[in-house]
């Protein structure tokens, strides 16, 4: 057994006793998929003062379980399967790259693309990106 099929099997373990579907606030949260390891998050530029916080939640994270790596900005974003830290898009730009804009009350959304093979009982998550909403300050 490879050493990735082996985190693929600790990893699945460790989540087993958790719910598959959480309630807040009255939403659900569901999910029934993985992402291939390690998670390779996409960063916003380098000059903002966001990729210096995301890059030290990511190193603390690994020390618990060495699963993200980051890349550079490329300076695109969006609905591309690549799983990218997206910054503070406004509703319109949300609406430009995924569909929808920002909901009442939303402070952050990930938007998550699956593969297509309705064969898998997991679906493999291609992309998650992450979007901060800047109605709201952030320190």
């Amino acid at each position: 057994m490879k050493k990735t099929s082996f985190t693929y099997v600790v990893l699945f373990l460790l989540l087993l006793p958790l719910p598959l579907t959480t309630t807040a606030y009255g939403g659900t949260l569901s999910a029934d998929g993985y992402h291939d390891l390690p998670l390779v998050m996409e960063e916003v530029p380098s000059s903002w003062p966001q990729w210096q916080i995301n890059e030290d939640h990511m190193w603390l994270w690994n020390h618990y379980m060495d699963i993200y790596r980051s890349s550079a900005d490329d300076g695109s974003w969006g609905n591309n399967d690549e799983n990218e830290f997206t910054g503070f898009p406004t509703s319109a730009q949300l609406n430009d790259q995924y569909g929808f804009g920002w909901g009442a009350g939303w402070w952050a959304v990930t938007w998550t693309e699956f593969n297509k093979n309705p064969l898998k009982s997991f679906r493999l998550l291609v992309e998650s990106d992450i979007s901060f909403n800047p109605a709201f300050r952030w320190v």
